[in-house]
């Protein structure tokens, strides 16, 4: 029941580096582990636009599948922000966004969700943060941590404030239908 005192977590263990594998690499493997698509495959690719609603809106070769929510945002940032940019992100939120934008050098800004006003995110503070050469904007939705869920117009809104300066807007979903009533 005592707290301790120190934790102390280390390993010796040093990380392999690529040039120890260097021979053992074929340089002409296909990096399509799947044998069909490096995206992903189609009929999983299919089966998301459906499931999202999106067919005839995007096509098939407009979906990248990846392993999870965080190497998507991983990637989408790093293809969006370039260092200097600006990003809004929000408060309490998932951590991934800001860690990226502060190890690729991006200006970022913050829009604090208020208990007291039952996690809802404010349209007038988010438009307030997003500036002229906003580059990305990102929240989660339902909100990481307190699952406070956007309503549509909501959501509009918010498209609404990003489109206005040109930001791309970027929502993850991860937890999208995992709301309890």
């Amino acid at each position: 029941e005592a707290a301790p005192e120190c934790v102390l977590g280390l390993s010796l263990a040093r990380s392999p580096r690529l040039g120890a594998f260097m021979d053992a690499l074929d340089p002409g493997l296909s990096l399509d582990w799947n044998g069909q698509d490096f995206r992903g495959l189609p009929a999983l690719r299919d089966h998301v636009l459906a499931q999202a609603g999106l067919e005839g809106v995007c096509a098939r070769a407009d979906v990248l599948i990846t392993a999870g929510a965080a190497e998507a945002n991983y990637l989408a940032i790093r293809q969006l922000v370039q260092p200097g940019d600006h990003m809004v992100i929000e408060r309490p939120g998932w951590p991934q966004a800001a860690v990226l934008g502060q190890a690729i050098g991006a200006r970022i800004d913050v829009v604090d969700r208020h208990e007291a006003d039952g996690w809802r995110l404010d349209p007038d503070a988010l438009a307030a943060a997003v500036r002229p050469d906003t580059r990305l904007i990102f929240l989660t939705n339902p909100n990481n941590p307190t699952g406070r869920l956007m309503e549509a117009d909501e959501l509009a809104a918010v498209a609404g404030i990003a489109r206005r300066v040109g930001a791309w807007l970027l929502v993850d979903e991860v937890y999208a239908g995992l709301e309890w009533e």
